[in-house]
């Protein structure tokens, strides 16, 4: 299979991402936007692009309350582009931004918009907030406080339920077991301390350099990952129901963490004398029943393959976001995915979900996968909140 390329293909020219660091970890007092905006400047440094080149830098943040206006203009202004041209637009599709942002950039490339983009996506999810709804006056008698992260992120928009209850329905649809899901667990868990012991992370996690009480600490590997036998997995008690299957262990990880790619056209990488890294294919979102939304990449990948003209074998490797190990298990098993073909790193059960910035950092780990494992199609997806499923097809160059 072979893609005929063109002067007007969107190609990415660098992607990086910071360390995931746990919930109320390393990035714990980190605004956000100062996150993202050291990995740009981290990016656009690999690319040998100034801040002040970038014509637009989109972003995603799922819960941005507190963190003032606009924060992707404030990632690229911390990224050093000058105030006068450092437009910018901060977007929400839920576990979908990080990947939407990248989708949009490259739809402002393809049709001339702009010349050099980036796009990418964060969270600190340490930092969202609680909030109150007393802007009408309170009478008399007890307000309730909202969780943000909850209420924003994490719960149905419209009966209040929460993902992993989602989650447990699955895996009676699918009939994945609890034992599946444990063992599916163990392998992502397994997948990322190999991927860290070889260093298979060191091309894309930019270094950041935090102030504790004991001095500065680099930041420079995943806080998460911790080995975890299939015995203690089997013993953690289920997080959302009594009788349930989901558990803490075998589902994603709350994190902190901020990723973005470099956009440009194939010819504008020609001028600058770039070697791109790799070029955007195909795109896809679709909508699914809300009650299957985490499934909804069983549609949206073979939506993708569709668009390209390919076929799922001529994928080389896929990066799909493992919300909960029941999930990306039926997804797999109804696909047909070759274990050896999928999250080759580990997932987000292992190395943790910031919600703002997964779908970036699945699209930087693929493009690095694709080009440690000498691979050559990648497909990255992802479910998102309400919905829907979004996925991306990529070649390396």
């Amino acid at each position: 299979m072979n893609f005929k390329n063109e002067k007007n293909d969107v190609v990415i020219v660098a992607a990086r991402r910071s360390a995931n660091a746990k919930f109320m970890g390393a990035f714990a007092d980190m605004k956000a936007p100062e996150l993202l905006g050291r990995v740009i400047k981290a990016a656009l440094e690999d690319a040998k692009i100034g801040a002040a080149e970038v014509d637009e830098t989109i972003a995603g943040c799922v819960v941005p309350a507190g963190l003032g206006q606009n924060p992707a203009r404030q990632a690229i202004l911390k990224a050093g582009a000058p105030e006068e041209n450092g437009a910018a637009v901060t977007v929400n599709k839920v576990c979908g931004s990080g990947l939407y942002s990248v989708i949009a950039a490259a739809r402002a490339v393809k049709c001339g918009d702009v010349k050099i983009a980036v796009a990418g996506g964060m969270e600190i999810m340490s930092q969202n907030p609680h909030y109150i709804y007393t802007r009408k006056e309170n009478k008399m008698g007890p307000v309730t406080v909202l969780d943000a992260m909850l209420t924003d992120g994490l719960l149905d928009f419209r009966s209040g339920e929460a993902m992993g209850n989602f989650a447990e329905n699955m895996g009676k649809k699918f009939n994945v077991s609890r034992e599946d899901q444990d063992k599916f667990a163990v392998a992502s868990y397994e997948k990322a301390l190999k991927a860290m012991a070889a260093g298979k992370f060191k091309r894309e996690i930019v270094p950041v350099e935090i102030a504790t009480r004991k001095g500065s600490v680099i930041v420079d590997k995943d806080e998460i990952p911790a080995e975890t036998p299939y015995e203690v997995a089997a013993k953690a008690r289920p997080a959302f129901k009594k009788d349930g299957t989901v558990t803490a262990i075998n589902a994603s990880k709350l994190a902190d963490g901020a990723a973005c790619v470099v956009l440009m056209s194939r010819e504008e990488a020609e001028k600058r004398g770039l070697k791109p890294l790799a070029a955007i294919r195909a795109y896809s979102f679709d909508d699914v029943l809300i009650d299957e939304l985490l499934v909804s990449p069983i549609k949206s990948i073979p939506s993708v393959l569709k668009k390209a003209g390919l076929d799922i074998k001529d994928v080389d490797l896929f990066e799909i976001n493992e919300a909960f190990s029941v999930a990306s298990a039926a997804i797999n098993k109804t696909l047909g995915l070759a274990d050896e073909k999928v999250n080759v790193y580990g997932g987000s059960v292992a190395l943790g979900h910031p919600v703002g910035a997964s779908g970036s950092r699945i699209l930087a780990t693929l493009i690095s996968a694709l080009i440690q494992e000498n691979k050559n199609v990648g497909v990255a997806s992802l479910c998102i909140g309400g919905g829907e499923g979004v996925s991306m097809l990529i070649t390396k160059e």
